[in-house]
């Protein structure tokens, strides 16, 4: 089995990166320099028309969106037991992944790339202002089921890698001060950045997104 995960440092391809490293199958990284804009290369549209990240080649086969990259990422190595085998348990698992898909994401989405959502040019803020308002709103209905369990359900699973590198995501200078402090989701991304297998693999993450910062 040959895998191959097209990755951008800090973007969300990094909950599959964390994901393939944690359950010890081996694969390739191809770096994607998305602040240079190779994600719209022709080269890459070829890999991926629609031009996002991540995007796993297994065996040739190319799958594309976190969503469904990472429980196949859990399935391949069960032994990590990052997906429960338990039917309902993995319903579970899967109804996080669908909310932090469908909630965080484009909501980062929208400060990002406000004018995706807009044709006014004088209404970017408040696309953003409404953005931080459902990522507020959003991050506290985690926050809350945080305050039961140190996980989402209990243990780590694949649904708190994806939260853990979009928590990150609130260090930007976007909106570094427009969040409330989520001390239980800090704790739930300072755990699992901490593990043995991750921690290095964050730490080059971040030095070489500050290199393609710094090479514009």
């Amino acid at each position: 089995m040959k895998i191959t995960l097209y990755h951008a440092p800090m973007s969300c391809s990094l909950a599959s990166r964390l994901a393939l490293v944690e359950c010890g199958l081996p694969h390739e990284v191809v770096v994607i320099n998305t602040i240079a804009g190779a994600h719209r290369s022709e080269s890459f549209g070829r890999i991926n028309p629609l031009q996002r990240l991540p995007v796993l080649d297994l065996d040739g086969r190319r799958l594309r969106e976190s969503s469904a990259i990472l429980p196949l990422i859990a399935d391949l190595a069960p032994d990590a037991q990052l997906m429960p085998r338990d039917p309902a348990d993995r319903a579970t698992v899967q109804s996080w992944i669908g909310f932090i898909s469908s909630e965080l994401h484009p909501s980062w989405g929208a400060i990002f790339y406000p004018e995706r959502f807009t044709d006014d040019r004088d209404g970017l803020e408040s696309v953003r202002n409404a953005a931080v308002a459902r990522l507020t709103n959003a991050y506290r209905f985690l926050e809350q089921q945080l305050s039961k369990q140190e996980w989402l359900t209990g243990r780590p699973r694949i649904c708190d890698f994806y939260l853990a590198v979009l928590s990150a995501w609130r260090a930007v200078p976007l909106v570094a001060d427009r969040l409330p402090p989520f001390p239980r989701i800090n704790a739930l991304q300072e755990a699992l950045f901490a593990r043995p297998r991750l921690e290095p693999i964050v730490k080059a993450d971040l030095e070489l997104r500050a290199r393609f910062v710094s090479l514009g």
